[in-house]
């Protein structure tokens, strides 16, 4: 009898992949990892729900399983992060990778911090960096502490990124004006990626999703006692009420919200002033930024 996994119906798929997601914890533990582990790499874009389903299975199994299988989970997410939907990559982080526990995380930090710097990405890296910033920022200090450069290193190349992504802007108008209209709807094709991201970075959820990438990348190298992730996600709720045009407003309570997680002195200090030249000119006793960043 043909195993329901190996059906070329998606749908039969997904379906046993969901009933042995509501088996008991011991039973599942007797299935074959590795075969639902296949069916989160399928390459192709329409079976990202079949992928969903799978990574949803594997979170179900006892962590001791994944512990066992830690280095075949993160030689998969090596390869697969780029190219999987960005839900399927979150869910595979989140709820998988996360699974493993410091201990053995911390044993494979270096291959982490790689897949933030691994030029082979390319620009689908933006897509997972923050949850990979996430799983880094849960990590012991002592972990983390040779990696700290490197860290910061991205951080700052976050942030050349987004001043990339905002400048093209104004430099594809010019180049639209003065080229043909047949040069102009190539480059269009062309630009298509690149005008998503620069609308997605000018509007107050894209500047939050900025700020979310900084904040956890500074808890992973400052390692300060403010909940980062929590200050994050008061400031999207008091992003998310503000108008979209109110772009100069929104940065503002950006930096704000960064200098208060480089608190002085601390080991990000320094990357602070680097990245957020003019913040000594916003008062940190603003009822924004004080609403934002209350310490848990």
């Amino acid at each position: 009898m043909m195993n329901p996994l190996d059906d070329p119906d998606a749908r039969v798929q997904i379906a046993e992949l969901r009933r042995l997601a509501r088996l008991p914890k011991d039973e599942l533990a007797l299935y074959d990892f590795e075969l639902i582990l296949d069916k989160a790499c399928f390459e192709k874009e329409e079976d990202a729900e079949v992928q969903t389903a799978a990574v949803h299975t594997l979170s179900h199994f006892p962590a001791q399983i994944l512990q066992q299988k830690a280095g075949l989970l993160i030689g998969v997410a090596r390869d697969y992060l780029p190219q999987w939907d960005q839900d399927v990559a979150e869910k595979f982080v989140r709820l998988v990778l996360s699974r493993l526990g410091t201990a053995v995380l911390s044993q494979y930090v270096a291959h982490i911090v790689g897949w933030l710097t691994n030029v082979d990405f390319g620009d689908d890296i933006i897509n997972v960096r923050p949850v990979v910033l996430e799983l880094l920022s849960a990590l012991e200090p002592a972990a983390l502490a040779p990696h700290a450069q490197t860290i910061e290193s991205i951080l700052l190349y976050i942030n050349k990124d987004s001043a990339d992504v905002e400048n093209s802007d104004t430099k594809e108008d010019s180049a639209d004006e003065e080229n043909s209209d047949a040069k102009e709807d190539s480059a269009d094709e062309e630009n298509s990626d690149a005008e998503a991201n620069v609308a997605a970075i000018q509007t107050p959820t894209g500047l939050a999703n900025l700020l979310y990438h900084q904040a956890a990348a500074v808890r992973c190298f400052a390692l300060k006692q403010l909940e980062a992730h929590r200050a994050c996600e008061e400031l999207l709720q008091t992003i998310n009420m503000m108008e979209e045009d109110q772009d100069a407003a929104v940065r503002k309570v950006v930096q704000r919200i960064a200098h208060r997680l480089f608190q002085p002195g601390g080991a990000g200090a320094n990357a602070a002033q680097t990245q957020f030249d003019t913040v000594a000119s916003f008062s940190p006793d603003d009822a924004l930024f004080a609403a934002a960043a209350e310490p848990a």
